[in-house]
């Protein structure tokens, strides 16, 4: 019996590592998941505000501002053409900024105490505004889901990198839904030309101009310089 015995423990002892060998190689051979995370490029798109972005801005009796719409569109990611996309958003400008009382459209028994849409808040309240108004964003890379979540302010860029002669932003996140799930995430949003009327066609330059008579309606996010990494 103990002869026996021996043989049996014996046969075990030199099967156990062929079993372990399989199972460890059924992983090792499993599809490993897509790098995290994914780099995508031209990035660009049309966007229009709903209240003109003017030097003197618009008096009002609301405290909060119109909306800026940004149309949908496709975009390139990994080694993929036009594979990823976003659909239509539309965000909040924030609250509005309280106007002067010395400021002659003041109007206490009218509620007129506000003012919208001035170039100096675009400046001042942009990061703040994009922050309370645009949480997630909803992607759609290589036919997956993908939301976008903002962490922190984005960051306000005035001519420099990312964003090289154009205003824009540099939104820093992560993405928890999807294939390509990742705590690096971020979008650079760089804005170009500007439409509306009286414009020079650079956005940057007639936000920044101080005696910029136009009225701009809406500008165009420059898919040369629009970045991600999700």
């Amino acid at each position: 019996m103990r002869t026996r015995h021996t043989i049996l423990m014996g046969a075990v002892a030199l099967a156990l590592p062929a079993l372990l060998g399989a199972t460890t190689g059924s992983v090792a051979s499993a599809k490993k998941p897509p790098a995290n995370p994914i780099t995508c490029s031209n990035f660009g798109t049309n966007i229009t505000f709903s209240v003109p972005y003017t030097l003197a801005g618009v008096a009002t009796s609301s405290k909060t501002g119109g909306t800026t719409t940004v149309m949908s569109n496709r975009f390139n990611c990994g080694s993929g053409v036009n594979n990823a996309s976003f659909p239509n958003l539309s965000i909040p400008a924030g609250k509005n900024v309280k106007l002067a009382k010395t400021d002659s459209r003041y109007n206490k028994a009218t509620g007129v105490k506000y003012v919208e849409g001035t170039t100096a808040s675009f400046v001042s309240g942009g990061s703040k505004a994009l922050k309370k108004g645009l949480k997630y964003i909803n992607f759609t890379v290589n036919s997956a889901a993908t939301q976008f979540k903002m962490k922190g302010s984005p960051v306000l860029v005035l001519g420099n990198d990312p964003c090289p002669g154009e205003v824009g932003y540099h939104i820093n996140g992560q993405v928890k839904t999807g294939t390509y799930n990742t705590k690096a995430a971020f979008i650079n949003v760089c804005l170009s030309t500007d439409t509306g009327t009286n414009v020079s066609g650079n956005f940057l330059g007639d936000l920044l101009n101080k005696h910029f008579t136009g009225s701009v309606t809406g500008a165009v996010i420059d898919a040369t310089h629009g970045t991600a990494q999700l």
